[in-house]
């Protein structure tokens, strides 16, 4: 983990020159043959029958200009092609770097605490991704602090901060993958924070109104004792099964809020509608 083991190495313009001279050892020689700008000096060495010389004959080869490092923005560059290969590891190695080097990417805080958040740095995870979410709130790049304030909440779902956070901001700015914001619901059931998810998927529904959303409405409606609310939430559950692909699926749904007395007259209507169309005219 010390930084001069992440340096990313390439060789340099004298490097062909020298693999070419009879005198050059087989070890020098194969550093430099792999140095190819997507290693760093730990990935170079550490396969060598004796790492620790071979360290030394690469910062030899440094210092002489026959090995080059990567600038900040080739090592942000680099991790980035990391990631979407899927070498999460690597691309944080790089990003470490990179950072390091003195590297003031907007997101790259943002990008190594979601790393750790799926590794075993929680701790340096929740650091990095409360750093970036206030930045990304004080500038008002809502999209960023929606996405760090939720990351937070699925880590800790008892930050009160984090919390009140991330549903507000999904009330304000909901984003399109609403299986992100159902995850958020499903971490803050965990903490029995009824409340709380009752706002945010009333809040998104309004927006966005997406059947799990009215579900998770009526189970938190259920949990918080508030029948009205639950009878609301099931209601529009069944009005936006009844414009969907499966619109009988509605059916039960309009079943249970007439038999609970639910705005008796409308729902009959939709229900008297529904059996219409599958040929139930006796129903």
């Amino acid at each position: 983990e010390l930084p001069l083991l992440r340096e990313v190495m390439a060789a340099g313009p004298s490097a062909f020159a020298l693999v070419q001279h009879v005198e050059t050892s087989a070890e020098v020689r194969s550093l430099l043959e792999a140095a190819d700008g997507q290693k760093d000096l730990f990935e170079l060495t550490r396969h060598r029958p004796d790492p620790w010389r071979a360290l030394d004959r690469a910062l030899e080869l440094m210092e002489m200009g026959h090995l080059q490092t990567l600038s900040a923005i080739q090592l942000f560059q680099l991790g980035e092609g990391k990631l979407e290969a899927g070498n999460a590891e690597e691309a944080l190695r790089h990003w470490r770097r990179a950072e390091e080097k003195g590297l003031d990417d907007f997101d790259l805080c943002g990008r190594i605490g979601e790393i750790c958040a799926r590794s075993d740095r929680r701790q340096e995870a929740l650091f990095r991704l409360r750093q970036h979410a206030r930045k990304s709130t004080e500038q008002l790049r809502f999209e960023a602090a929606r996405q760090a304030w939720t990351e937070l909440v699925c880590l800790d779902p008892t930050d009160e901060e984090a919390i009140d956070r991330a549903v507000q901001f999904w009330i304000k700015e909901p984003g399109d993958d609403l299986a992100v914001c159902l995850k958020l619901a499903s971490s803050l059931k965990g903490s029995g924070r009824w409340g709380e998810i009752a706002e945010l998927v009333s809040g998104v529904g309004v927006r966005q109104p997406d059947v799990r959303l009215h579900e998770w409405h009526a189970e938190a409606a259920r949990a918080l004792g508030d029948e009205e609310m639950e009878l609301k939430a099931i209601w529009r559950q069944a009005e936006c099964l009844r414009t969907g692909s499966d619109p009988f699926a509605a059916i039960p749904c309009y079943k249970d809020l007439l038999g609970r007395g639910h705005e008796t007259g409308k729902v009959s209507l939709r229900l008297a509608e529904m059996q219409l169309q599958q040929g139930e005219v006796s129903a």
